[in-house]
């Protein structure tokens, strides 16, 4: 295993020193006046390239071999939008596809709804004086608040 040059960061800039040394009193129920308490310096902090060259002058293979594991580690995923699935039922375009895509789950969300109710039946809660038919065809004309996705997730404006 080679040499290699680390630093023990606790926070990210020398900025964040006293942010964190208030956190630590937090953590440890103590107060920032005491001095017998858990406390770092401001050297904790990530250290720039330049900066841990001047440390570990002494020692230039540690420099090289941190460099070499850090590219064998070095991995940045792609970025993307989210797929979202689409509730299409024909190959419409613009505003004829949204519609679709809108009654689509409108019918897949009722279905769901008449579903779950078959097999768990209504909440004696829900009730609240509201009746149940006409509570239930309010929700079934807001298919997103069933689903739980907000309308322009999915489409529907």
């Amino acid at each position: 295993m080679p040499l290699v040059a680390t630093n023990e960061p606790y926070f990210a800039a020398n900025d964040d020193y006293e942010a964190h040394d208030a956190l630590l009193c937090i953590a440890g129920g103590k107060l920032i006046a005491e001095t017998d308490r858990e406390q770092l310096t401001p050297d904790h902090r990530f250290k720039t390239r330049a900066e841990m060259a001047v440390l570990f002058a002494d020692i230039p293979e540690a420099l090289a071999s941190t460099v070499e594991i850090a590219e064998r580690c070095s991995f940045r995923p792609k970025t993307r939008k989210p797929i979202l699935p689409r509730f299409t039922v024909g190959a419409g375009s613009g505003s004829d596809a949204e519609a679709e895509e809108a009654a689509e789950l409108k019918r897949q969300a009722g279905e769901g709804l008449a579903s779950r109710l078959q097999v768990h039946g209504l909440s004696p809660a829900h009730g609240r004086g509201i009746p149940e038919a006409s509570r239930l065809r309010d929700r079934r004309d807001q298919p997103h608040e069933l689903c739980g996705l907000l309308p322009d997730r999915v489409g529907l404006h």
